[in-house]
């Protein structure tokens, strides 16, 4: 599938925002940040979680509770890989790894550090996912930028 480039309202950009010149909310209007979006959507949805395509989505929660040396962790790679082919198939993954510090390890705190391309478009882009172990929840829901 080749896409383009445009300017128009893609989709409602998430969280939602109330935004009354553009329309109810606001939007994604560039194609590169909507693909992020869905990707980022791709990484949040747990698996089953929709009942008509339950092998849809990585479910990075499903990761919190894994330690740094788990096996689990080790396999998250190759899982976003296969999602991306699978329903985002203009982007390619270059990387993805767990970053944590000494400091970081003793607070149980890590950061999901996962670097793409979009192939039809040349973007390459990089998303960061703050993990924290100790309170059991997302620190940072979406990019960190």
């Amino acid at each position: 599938m080749i896409i383009s480039q445009n300017n128009k309202q893609i989709q409602p950009k998430w969280p939602l925002q109330i935004d009354s010149q553009v329309g109810p909310y606001t939007s994604v209007s560039s194609v590169a940040a909507s693909l992020k979006q869905d990707f980022v959507f791709l990484l949040q949805t747990i698996p089953g979680e929709w009942p008509m395509n339950p092998d849809l989505g990585v479910g990075l929660a499903t990761y919190l509770f894994e330690n740094y040396e788990s096996l689990e962790l080790t396999n998250i790679r190759s899982n976003i890989d296969t999602q991306l082919k699978k329903y985002l198939s203009n982007i390619r993954l270059i990387d993805a790894k767990f970053i944590n510090s000494a400091a970081n390890h003793d607070n149980s705190v890590s950061t999901l550090q996962i670097s793409y391309f979009i192939e039809d478009l040349g973007v390459q882009d990089e998303i960061n996912f703050g993990l924290d172990n100790t309170t059991k929840t997302m620190a940072d829901i979406g990019f960190l930028q």
